[in-house]
């Protein structure tokens, strides 16, 4: 039976400043094991992308509801994923949160 995933109604958007050899290890010892869990762990959590750009790489993040996004910015499991790219990145991270209308 197909699970049926609930629609994206906010994305978090947190933006490092990964140069590009340090993205494949960022990918495989952050990115990688933290997707699953994020999916299984984070409370209206339906997506995680990696999206990767000349100057930086987004994190994207998708909830069911805006409050979601918001509690889950400011969870000890929000933080361990932003420490987790952080060890990669060159300045501090940046980050954003929109909604689907």
């Amino acid at each position: 039976m197909r699970k049926i995933q609930p629609a994206v109604r906010a994305f978090l958007q947190i933006t490092f400043q990964i140069q590009p050899p340090q993205r494949e290890e960022a990918i495989t010892r952050s990115y990688l094991p933290h997707q699953q869990r994020f999916l299984d762990r984070s409370e209206g959590g339906v997506s995680m992308d990696w999206l990767a750009r000349a100057e930086d790489v987004q994190l994207l993040l998708g909830f069911d509801t805006v409050e979601h996004a918001q509690a889950f910015q400011k969870s000890p499991a929000g933080r361990e994923l932003v420490a987790a790219f952080s060890s990669y990145a060159n300045t501090k991270p940046q980050s954003a949160l929109y909604t689907v209308d």
